[in-house]
């Protein structure tokens, strides 16, 4: 009997993912998240923007830079580390604003 529930609850998760899975639902969530973007680039005009080029270079044409964070970095107890993303000129950024504010 639980497997029959886990299995359902599964299938109606599914059945509503792909039915808001929409380009609708796509491209209205891209302009909600660029107007955010521009809302906080407007609080803190100081700071630089940074895109992230796994997911964020579209919401504004403002970045003064790019960087590569995957989901997953950064998370508690992730100890892998992966060289692609060391995103080393993004630390070199932060101390030049903090030495220079």
């Amino acid at each position: 009997m639980e497997n029959d529930t886990k299995l359902s609850i599964y299938r109606a998760a599914r059945t509503i993912k792909r039915r808001d899975n929409t380009l609708y639902n796509a491209l209205r969530s891209i302009y909600d998240d660029s107007i955010f973007v521009g809302e906080i680039s407007q609080l803190w005009p100081q700071l630089p923007l940074v895109a992230n080029l796994r997911c964020g270079l579209w919401y504004s044409t403002k970045f003064y830079s790019t960087c590569y964070f995957k989901s997953t970095d950064g998370h508690t107890n992730n100890w892998s580390f992966n060289t692609s993303r060391l995103n080393f000129h993004i630390a070199l950024l932060a101390e030049r604003r903090v030495l220079y504010s």
